[in-house]
């Protein structure tokens, strides 16, 4: 069993600088290095892009990142997790899978995760009864601002992305699966957990990892207002998370 994983933190929002995960990439001695780039708001921005044009709807910067650092990653074995799929995984990975081409890396295997688009079953499951009720107010009468739903999406888990790291895939790009998502699966992947009782402590506490690095910056001083005791908050480094098979970090 591997005794050791290596996780770095390449993004934490949409929009974030690309330097710190070059640099992760370079000097981290990374296994993985996860992109999140979903937010809420987000989803709905993309989503209305794909509506105006079927090929958009993923993240611009994740696919030009996942391009420009394929050729390294490859070289050095880490392997690339995004969630800049958006709302439109599929193009995205053709993007991808297109910029590997043209840097001569043909044999890149790529791994698309997608099912969390609900849009355009929102009137099939209204019909069948299900109740969509609001969970802060209890409200069931969605039926009443179904014309102004840009969009829908469930939070998937890690099973897609393990799925396609068990396919031996070098990148993974996936739709809007819950943040920390982007860590637990190469985790159990590597780790061979299992959802029974015997690794439900591990997964809680990859759970709790994840959501933490997922902010890359966010959680190494990138969110502090001590500029005093932080004179060089330009060069925040990305966190990196390295983690042993009983989820111990």
């Amino acid at each position: 069993m591997v005794e050791r994983v290596r996780l770095g933190a390449g993004s934490g929002f949409w929009g974030d600088a690309q330097d710190p995960a070059q640099e992760l990439l370079e000097r981290g001695n990374l296994d993985y290095l996860c992109f999140d780039y979903l937010a809420e708001l987000t989803m709905a921005l993309l989503q209305r892009q794909k509506l105006k044009r079927p090929d958009a709807g993923y993240v611009p910067d994740a696919v030009q990142t996942m391009i420009s650092l394929l050729p390294q990653a490859r070289a050095l074995g880490t392997k690339l997790i995004s969630n800049g799929g958006g709302v439109n995984p599929r193009a995205a990975a053709q993007r991808v899978a297109e910029g590997a081409r043209r840097a001569g890396l043909a044999g890149s295997r790529i791994a698309l995760v997608e099912g969390d688009d609900m849009l355009e079953k929102l009137d099939d499951l209204m019909r069948q009864g299900v109740p969509l009720r609001n969970m802060d107010t209890g409200d069931e009468n969605f039926a009443a601002i179904r014309d102004r739903v840009v969009c829908a999406n469930v939070y998937t888990d890690s099973s897609g992305i393990i799925e396609g790291l068990e396919g031996e895939a070098d990148v993974v790009i996936a739709g809007r699966v819950s943040d920390n998502a982007l860590y637990v699966g190469p985790l159990a992947h590597e780790f061979g957990w299992r959802r029974d009782a015997a690794h439900i402590d591990r997964y809680a506490a990859a759970v709790t990892l994840g959501h933490i690095v997922e902010c890359a910056a966010g959680c190494s001083g990138g969110m502090s207002s001590r500029f005093a005791d932080m004179p060089h908050m330009g060069r925040a480094g990305f966190p990196i998370l390295e983690v042993a098979p009983d989820a111990e970090a």
